[in-house]
């Protein structure tokens, strides 16, 4: 799934939405920060969409915890990696009545390692 980076504060920056096409997703970590925000775009969806974020593999997960998007709405989820990563970097999402969805995911990573 394509993440948009933030890097920069007041940037007038382009907004990449992933059109979803199967029932699960992952969002690789690695160039975020610890947090990222997913938009959920149900606008065009003609029925309520299911989503859940599925827990981490590290001490500290939480439990998959499933959310309700209603048809015709926008919504925001933030996650924390701390509780949802996986062992492969990154955290992943599962989706049911997801005709119609699209969804934008916004990463931050302010500081650059040297």
């Amino acid at each position: 799934m394509t993440c948009n980076i933030i890097t920069k504060n007041f940037v007038l920056e382009d907004l990449v939405y992933n059109e979803i096409k199967s029932a699960e997703a992952a969002i690789g970590m690695t160039d975020c920060k610890g947090e990222i925000d997913v938009i959920l775009d149900a606008s065009a969806a003609s029925a309520d969409v299911s989503v859940t974020v599925c827990g981490g593999d590290y001490v500290g997960k939480m439990n998959d915890t499933v959310y309700t998007v209603p048809a015709g709405t926008v919504k925001r989820i933030s996650i924390s990696s701390g509780e949802t990563v996986k062992t492969d970097g990154c955290v992943h999402l599962a989706f049911a009545n997801y005709t119609g969805l699209k969804v934008a995911v916004l990463g931050r990573r302010y500081v650059e390692n040297h």
